[in-house]
């Protein structure tokens, strides 16, 4: 089955498909776009609709991971400030006290 006549299934009111759909579902990826239409669609939506959906989460996607990345620099910083106090600035060379250092060669 082709895959405009999937995403035809779906009623969405204005779906031809243009050139400019096309393009978009060819960027995003039909089964992709199917996923997003198929909870609007079930009652008709419109291919507009679908893409603003699709930007929303792009939008929504962005700013978690845009907090997310803060959260793990602020982490980083409280954990390497508290091993620093704790044990010396050079901490990170000895992680492993008392441990036996094994060196492979070549023979």
């Amino acid at each position: 089955m082709v895959q405009s006549d999937l995403i035809k299934k779906l009623n969405i009111n204005d779906f031809g498909p243009t050139k400019k759909q096309q393009t978009i579902i060819d960027h995003l990826g039909t089964y992709r776009f199917i996923s997003y239409a198929t909870p609007l669609c079930r009652f008709g939506c419109t291919f507009q609709d679908v893409h603003d959906r699709i930007r929303l989460d792009k939008k929504l996607r962005q700013a978690v991971f845009s907090i997310i990345q803060e959260l793990e620099i602020d982490l980083n910083t409280k954990i390497t400030s508290h091993l620093v106090e704790k044990y010396g600035p050079l901490c990170y060379q000895d992680i492993f006290p008392g441990a036996r250092l094994t060196v492979l060669t070549n023979t």
